[in-house]
């Protein structure tokens, strides 16, 4: 834990010991309240952050809530959202009682004396919280001046192939936080043998992959090795959950594949809705997915599974017998797959691991390592026995570094921690080490080089033949958020239409050849490119991107439940959906929508409106809340 974040809570604490230094004002009280209330609230927001990331709140998290909440493991979690808030609690009642039998004769002039004390205090607890120096951090990586020189390090990728080369099939297996650092034998004995075995006996191993900005959680890494760039998405608190297409305008890996021929699948035992895996495949070309939903129906026993997904001694089953039909089918396929097991921060051990744990069997997550070891390898020499192995290139890679989890004591001591890459060629037959520089942006170009396309992918370069261009720059994890708005054009939002088109049926609205869910808050700009918004999983309503994100003279369309904008803007329609535009601050329009087709009014031909309806927005919105939680 931040050492910083503990001496703010203990500052916090002696701040409320020293609270009652004189009679106090309502506004007084209030405001202390107040403080209390935000204190508590970011204090707990960032202790959560932490425990996933062990870096606290950075861009995973704000790029996990964008994508949507769907399929994550929540009541994995219960227990440490629950002590969380319960430990704060405590924390203000034991300071309350021990401030109410605090003997007020000891010190001179004790009010005077509680009142320099109480105000340092609160001060010092507010000014060295680690939430607000990764607030501020994510703000300066979101305004960061932007360089002219992307496309000089981005190339679009090319169907360039190799002359008579003999294409093989491709399974890639992504092993979740499977970073190299476990197979460190000093730090970690005995902990990968099996993989260890296999890839000292006639792996090609990348050896000095770094994990840089934008790649290091699961669909980042995914993204940044398939498509050579890393996961941003709009918006300072946007979801992007109501999205139909991801980085549409990305020629990525699938895309190259797809072009030569190949049939795409992709294996995993996690729902695919998190974290818009299902979104990215499908927009990339890939012709099958499957996940938990796909083979919850398939299992003997459907209660064998945790809150993330199936185990993974069922997922690699699953991977093989989905190699098997696709070899008997397929003329060419990729097979991408994840593991999950090896999840942070504690990992889940399957059955088929529980009679063999590593050492004496108290590390939770290295015990998953061992089982991932066993697993994963079994799975390898599967695919490397069968009547196929001639005719498959196999991939291993992690999808990121690990994050906290029981063993992060022991990967901390570690420098240098690198991902892991490696690929079993049949055609190779001896080790071979590559310790070039190299980053998740470098898996694509290199694993098309395996399989005869010679090109550049992104910022990815194929480390079998090329440099990174990690090597470019002095400071790679600096240099990549000057690139963010040439990458969030990946997006390809629209611009926008005359008409708009409605599908009651499924709350979704047609804009150009974009389709979104709604409710909807459309931002639209100077050039008439929209920027839509939608809400965290229905959880965080569209109100608060609103009243946070409109700018003075922003034009706006908010589609949404009537009685929700009646609220909002003080009106009462009695329709079910309902459509606000304007430009904020200045002019507003409200129609109801009862056709599948809307007709957008010229901003400029709405009438001024009168702007105390802006001005109470926030107060109406409270109103809304409240009648939601209500309900």
């Amino acid at each position: 834990m931040d050492s910083l974040f503990i001496f703010s809570i203990i500052f916090f604490i002696f701040s409320l010991i020293t609270s009652k230094y004189k009679q106090k004002k309502r506004f007084r009280i209030v405001l202390d309240l107040l403080l209390m209330i935000v204190f508590t609230t970011v204090s707990i927001a960032y202790y959560i952050s932490n425990y996933f990331t062990g870096k606290g709140i950075n861009e995973s998290v704000i790029t996990t809530l964008t994508l949507g909440l769907d399929g994550a493991g929540y009541e994995e979690y219960f227990n440490l959202i629950f002590i969380s808030f319960f430990t704060f609690l405590i924390l203000f009642i034991m300071a309350f009682f021990y401030y109410r039998h605090l003997n007020k004769t000891i010190l001179p002039n004790p009010n005077k004396i509680k009142f320099f004390l109480h105000n340092s205090f609160l001060i010092l607890a507010f000014t060295i919280n680690p939430f607000f120096k990764d607030i501020y951090n994510m703000y300066n990586i979101y305004n960061t001046k932007q360089s002219d020189e992307f496309y000089r390090y981005y190339h679009t990728p090319v169907l360039n192939k190799k002359d008579d080369f003999k294409q093989k099939n491709i399974v890639y297996i992504y092993a979740e936080s499977l970073e190299k650092s476990y197979f460190n034998k000093n730090i970690f004995p005995n902990l990968t043998p099996n993989l260890s075995s296999l890839i000292e006996k006639n792996a090609i191993e990348f050896t000095n992959i770094n994990q840089v900005y934008g790649t290091w959680f699961t669909i980042a890494g995914i993204v940044s090795s398939q498509c050579g760039i890393p996961l941003f998405t709009t918006s300072h608190g946007n979801s992007m959950q109501g999205i139909d297409k991801f980085y549409p305008k990305a020629v990525c890996l699938g895309d190259i594949l797809k072009q030569d021929g190949y049939f795409l699948s992709f294996v995993q035992g996690a729902r695919l809705n998190f974290g818009g895996k299902n979104k990215f495949f499908t927009t990339h070309q890939f012709d099958r997915l499957q996940g938990f939903d796909e083979y919850i129906d398939t299992l003997e026993d459907s209660s064998y599974q945790h809150g993330w997904g199936l185990y993974d001694d069922i997922t690699v089953d699953n991977i093989y017998n989905e190699f098997i039909e696709l070899s008997k089918k397929e003329d060419k396929f990729a097979l991408f797959a994840l593991t999950l097991d090896t999840h942070h921060p504690d990992g889940h051990l399957s059955k088929s691991c529980q009679d063999d744990l590593y050492g004496d069997g108290s590390n939770s997550i290295l015990n998953t390592v061992k089982c991932s070891d066993k697993l994963i390898s079994n799975l390898i020499k599967q695919i490397q026995n069968s009547p196929y192995a001639d005719n498959t290139l196999i991939l291993l890679s992690s999808d990121h570094l690990a994050m906290r989890n029981t063993a992060s004591e022991f990967l901390d001591t570690i420098d240098n921690r690198r991902g892991l890459f490696v690929v079993f060629d049949p055609s190779n037959k001896s080790y071979k080490e590559i310790n070039k520089n190299g980053t998740m942006f470098d898996v694509a170009s290199t694993l098309l080089g395996f399989v005869g396309i010679d090109t550049d992918l992104g910022f990815g370069r194929d480390l079998s033949i090329k440099n990174s261009i990690f090597d470019d720059f002095d400071d790679f994890d600096q240099a990549i958020p000057q690139f963010r708005d040439n990458i969030l054009e990946f997006w390809s939002f629209p611009k926008l239409p005359k008409t708009l088109k409605l599908d009651f049926a499924n709350n979704k609205i047609y804009i150009g050849n974009n389709l979104y869910s709604f409710p909807i808050l459309i931002k639209v700009n100077q050039d008439n490119s929209i920027e839509p918004m939608f809400e965290f999983d229905g959880y965080i309503p569209l109100f608060t991107e609103f009243a946070h994100n409109m700018q003075e003279n922003q034009k706006f369309i908010w589609i949404d439940r009537c009685e929700r904008l009646n609220t909002i803007f003080e009106d009462s329609f009695k329709s079910e959906y309902c459509i606000a535009q304007g430009i904020y601050n200045k002019s507003l329009f409200i129609d109801t929508l009862k056709t599948d087709s809307f007709d957008i009014i010229r901003f400029d031909s709405i009438k001024s409106s009168n702007n105390s309806i802006y001005q109470n927005i926030i107060s109406n919105a409270e109103k809304l809340i409240n009648k939601e939680v209500v309900k």
